[in-house]
């Protein structure tokens, strides 16, 4: 059950459930059923947090453990769910526009972030030459950061280097 339409799937039926049962208890049942379910992920992200240290203590390289936890969808988002991702936000964010750009081929020095805000999302400041890496980095920031409410760009200014002659 690992490829990501099943996953999806899976998902979509759980939140339909959820629905339908919220809809059939009585405002009573669902405070236990909602508690139940609070109780039941936390034990969970308990689970998954001694999984990533046990991971980080017995790899050889830490950087190895991010780079293969990043790369499971499933895995990285149930981390990002209990707050146990071993990389922080903003280092994911800045790898999804590394990953943005590659694809595209454009600079990441294009792209500044301007903001991340837990509700309004991440602002990015983007040159106009790497407006076409807009896209794929958007759909990378939604894989590797998918917390994130929105992405908003926004146009950097126009810079100018003066060089000197040698």
């Amino acid at each position: 059950m690992r490829d990501e339409d099943t996953l999806l799937r899976e998902s979509e039926r759980i939140a339909q459930l959820l629905d339908h049962a919220r809809a059939m208890a009585g405002p009573q049942t669902w405070a236990i059923i909602d508690e139940l379910i609070q109780r039941t992920v936390g034990l969970y992200g308990s689970g998954l947090a001694s999984l990533v240290a046990i991971a980080r203590a017995t790899a050889e390289s830490d950087d190895a453990v991010c780079d293969a936890i990043t790369a499971d969808a499933l895995l990285s988002s149930l981390l990002i769910i209990h707050d146990v991702h071993p990389l922080p936000l903003a280092t994911r964010i800045e790898r999804a526009i590394a990953d943005g750009c590659a694809r595209t081929g454009q600079r990441p020095t294009d792209i500044e972030v301007a903001g991340i805000d837990a509700v309004e999302g991440v602002t990015l400041r983007v040159a106009p030459r790497a407006a076409p890496a807009q896209a794929a980095i958007t759909r990378a920031i939604e894989a590797l950061a998918p917390e994130v409410t929105a992405v908003h760009i926004e146009a950097a200014p126009r810079l100018y280097a003066i060089r000197r002659r040698s």
